[in-house]
């Protein structure tokens, strides 16, 4: 099993600089630069499903059931609203809806700090 990531080394991951520096100089630095490099490189093929919240609502399974085309689906989330971005089920943004040529996208507005979201994953 993997060594969970410490907020430092999550720090040094997306920074790319530690916040703990000694005083041994520039080979030092370069061999950290280094060592990064290679956790990062670890991490970046790993499959992540991203999602984009518009909104949400319950409703009762005969309700869905009488869906059509051309019927609209009301959600609780309000037009001034940000929409959220998800990441493996987790709030990591909010952002607004753009239209990108023929295709939806995600204007990012506010995005979570990595340690908060590593913070919310070791209370899990």
């Amino acid at each position: 099993m993997s060594k969970d990531i410490s907020p430092q080394e999550w720090d040094e991951l997306v920074n790319g600089h530690s916040t703990n520096k000694d005083s041994s100089g520039a080979d030092s630095d370069r061999q950290e630069s280094e060592i990064d490099k290679e956790k990062l490189n670890l991490i970046l093929d790993v499959p992540i499903q991203c999602q984009v919240v518009v909104g949400r609502t319950e409703k009762q399974l005969q309700e869905l059931l009488h869906m059509r085309p051309g019927r609209i689906l009301e959600t609780e989330h309000m037009a001034s609203q940000h929409i959220e971005l998800r990441i493996n089920n987790r709030l990591v943004a909010l952002g607004e809806v753009v239209v990108v040529g023929e295709f939806y996208g995600l204007r990012i507005k506010q995005i979570a700090k990595p340690v908060d979201i590593i913070e919310k994953l070791k209370e899990e």
